[in-house]
């Protein structure tokens, strides 16, 4: 939306440049003269400017861009024994969502996943797997928006 309005404002700052271009200047002339003008400019540029608006779409048809994901967010961790920990060999599925400025959740975003220690843990699709011992920190990004972190604790035998 940003860029359909600033596209219209040079249209109309090209349109204006271009009425001025086209009105000759008779300051020098010492008697007044009347310039015979056509009056096609002045009709075929305001013709031109709402074909290409109109052309353009002008943000009002169902083309809506997807919204600009503002933060994301954890929904839910199904880990098999204690929050937060596996085994080694073990996995967990996370999910996350991601939110607009105004908070609403916006469907459709596909998420990378990152984990600080490949070492200790994976993720791939949202699915983390305990490698080694340790711990490590998983987080989910779109675009070069990144969400909170989640402390992933790995231990070699189950979590009494």
């Amino acid at each position: 939306m940003v860029y359909t309005i600033r596209f219209r404002l040079l249209l109309l700052f090209l349109h204006r440049r271009w009425m001025l271009a086209c009105t000759p200047t008779l300051q020098h002339v010492p008697f007044p003269i009347r310039p015979h003008r056509s009056p096609l400019p002045k009709l075929i540029v305001p013709i031109l400017l709402m074909a290409f608006m109109v052309g353009c779409g002008g943000g009002s048809g169902s083309d809506e861009s997807t919204p600009e994901v503002a933060s994301i967010t954890f929904s839910s961790a199904t880990f098999p024994l204690a929050a937060g920990t596996i085994v080694v060999g073990q996995s967990a599925t996370l999910t996350a969502e991601a939110r607009d400025i105004d908070g609403n959740v916006i469907t459709g975003v596909t998420f990378s996943w990152a984990s600080s220690n490949n070492n200790v843990a994976t993720v791939t699709d949202g699915v983390v797997t305990g490698v080694a011992p340790g711990i490590a920190l998983i987080t989910a990004l779109v675009g070069n928006v990144t969400s909170n972190t989640l402390t992933l604790t790995v231990s070699l035998g189950p979590v009494q």
